[in-house]
């Protein structure tokens, strides 16, 4: 009997079964993969929906919920092809929405502005969200704003971002509790090779160490780094319990996994229908929301129950030190490299 906590394994976190690549993309693709919107200008059609993750993972279920929930609110008569898996990777998606091979599709904002727009890399950046709230507010100014990242998607991508669901908060593993800077100062620690994570890292005091997430349990078990970073999903799922005894809630980083349609889709839409889907994403997005926080909780206290793992909660952790820390290579790269500035961004908190 498979139980609750294995579907939460293998649904929450970074699994590498929903990282597929990109063969058989043109067969999935089917009879959209012309370039033709099948939605059309007629209120119907069948919505092609793409993720890189599998059908049970949580970010392909609020992805899909929100098309269900459009399809069974909107004026036209919609069918669902949910293509979980099978496009290939995030730029393979945003290639095939751009082409109109897909109408909708759920991504990144570190591959959104890597391809499009370097300026808004600050979303997806350590050290800069202070939380959900905050970081639905930077959305709301920089994404859906006059001149934002969607401005820049529709004219440079032919697609736009509807809204974002939350993906959570990277923490902090390691072999000892972590509740300030200097508890990993000179400490090898695991990055992913992104310069706007790597640098607010360094000036820290971390040793940092980029390592291919396939190599971080083999790059903590052998020493070659003794710290990384990340959320519960990714700690369950790369069995970090087995090389890592601590998880400290440095909070450094919350994450939004946006819901990205297709201009040619969404110009297709009546003015009641795309207010439909907005709604329906909107309620989608909620329900992940409750969703994962919940299942995280679960995650942690499994750890912590099976694996005997130590939790070092949010009030044991000295987070402001760390943003203090951070902050002067996170103004170094809103000064340089993003359009906006450190300190507006952080009066939306």
């Amino acid at each position: 009997m498979v139980s609750r906590r294995d579907v939460l394994k293998t649904g929450i976190g970074v699994s590498a079964a929903g990282l597929v690549g990109l063969s058989g993309c043109t067969d999935a693709l089917g009879g959209g993969g012309n370039g033709n919107n099948s939605s059309g200008g007629g209120g119907g059609g069948t919505i092609r929906a793409a993720t890189v993750f599998n059908q049970d993972h949580i970010q392909a279920q609020i992805l899909e919920r929100g098309v269900n929930n459009f399809i069974e609110n909107a004026e036209g008569d919609y069918s669902l092809n949910l293509l979980a898996g099978s496009i290939g990777g995030e730029e393979d998606q945003m290639e095939a929405a751009a082409s109109g091979s897909i109408d909708v599709h759920s991504t990144s904002y570190g591959g959104l502005a890597n391809r499009y727009a370097s300026g808004y890399g600050f979303l997806s950046a350590p050290f800069v969200a202070q939380g959900w709230e905050h970081l639905q507010a930077m959305e709301a100014e920089y994404v859906e704003g006059e001149d934002g990242l969607n401005s820049v998607l529709t004219e440079e991508g032919n697609q736009r971002v509807v809204r974002a669901a939350y993906r959570g908060v990277r923490h902090t593993t390691s072999n000892k509790p972590v509740t300030s800077p200097e508890d990993l100062e000179g400490v090898p620690m695991r990055m992913p090779e992104i310069d706007s994570w790597i640098g607010p890292w360094n000036a820290i005091g971390v040793d940092v160490t980029p390592v291919q997430a396939d190599e971080l349990y083999s790059a903590l078990q052998t020493g070659v780094v003794e710290a990384s970073e990340g959320p519960i999903g990714q700690f369950v799922d790369f069995s970090l319990y087995e090389v890592q005894s601590h998880f400290s809630k440095t909070g450094h980083m919350t994450q939004a996994y946006p819901q990205v349609v297709s201009t040619q889709f969404w110009d297709s839409l009546s003015d009641g229908d795309k207010e439909t889907f907005n709604t329906a994403i909107d309620d989608a997005v909620s329900w992940g929301y409750e969703t994962i926080q919940s299942e995280f909780e679960e995650l942690e206290q499994m750890v912590q129950e099976e694996h005997d793992t130590t939790i070092v909660p949010a009030e044991e952790v000295d987070q402001q030190a760390f943003q203090e820390a951070a902050a002067p290579k996170i103004r170094q790269l809103f000064e340089e490299n993003w359009n906006a500035s450190y300190d507006d961004v952080q009066s939306l908190a």
